[in-house]
């Protein structure tokens, strides 16, 4: 499978049916993100940081720990904006994966980057702290994410772990405007494209103009 394991097309009752355990190997990245994320976020102080967590007006807030996850996937994998994490997360199995069934809308990917820097930052400090012992501590565990750390090969957990203290978590957050300015030189170009078919409908009009003003002076 390639990096980026992709199963197209993958509609959202297919992402709750199928059973994506058996699609990732034992030195999956995603495997070890996905275990480091889910014990930050069972962090009794941790949920507190999340600012959409008490909102229950309308519908429920998209949980912290799968918003988390797409973001650290993301950065490992050079995906830095929340319009291509929106695509990846409906056609992406890794990302399936680690979401079970969560299927977040652009707006909530981009919110929590620009919303939840109290919760990056923290979960920055975590990863600073964390260690080979303590994925070991957490494997010894008697839990479901105990059994879900000991099927990954230990090797992956090093390399992941190394990759994420290597990421910076300023620059990160200070690329929090590349959407905006995607969007703002998407319209840039949409109004350039409509300006130079206006100039065309012109010169097509003088053209006529041009044509029939020199019939009428060759009666």
């Amino acid at each position: 499978m390639t990096e980026l394991q992709e199963m197209q097309p993958v509609s959202g009752v297919l992402s709750q049916t199928v059973n994506f355990e058996g699609l990732l190997d034992r030195d999956n990245k995603a495997r070890v993100i996905d275990v480091m994320v889910d014990k930050f976020a069972d962090a009794p102080d941790v949920e507190a940081l999340y600012t959409k967590g008490g909102n229950h007006r309308g519908r429920p807030a998209t949980p912290l720990a799968a918003l988390l996850k797409i973001w650290v996937y993301g950065w490992i994998n050079g995906i830095e904006t929340s319009r291509a994490l929106a695509i990846e997360v409906k056609r992406n199995v890794e990302l399936m994966f680690m979401l079970r069934s969560v299927n977040p809308a652009q707006h909530s990917i981009s919110d929590f980057r620009r919303d939840e820097h109290a919760v990056i930052h923290a979960f920055f400090e975590y990863v600073r702290s964390f260690s080979e012992e303590a994925w070991l501590i957490i494997a010894a565990e008697d839990s479901a994410l105990g059994e879900r750390a000991r099927r990954v090969e230990f090797s992956t957990v090093v390399e992941v772990i190394n990759a994420l203290k290597a990421l910076d978590e300023n620059a990160l957050l200070g690329a929090e405007d590349r959407d905006t300015s995607s969007q703002i030189a998407n319209l840039w170009d949409m109004e350039i494209e409509r300006l130079n078919e206006k100039v065309e409908k012109l010169k097509r009009q003088k053209a006529r103009l041009n044509e029939r003003l020199k019939k009428l002076t060759q009666k």
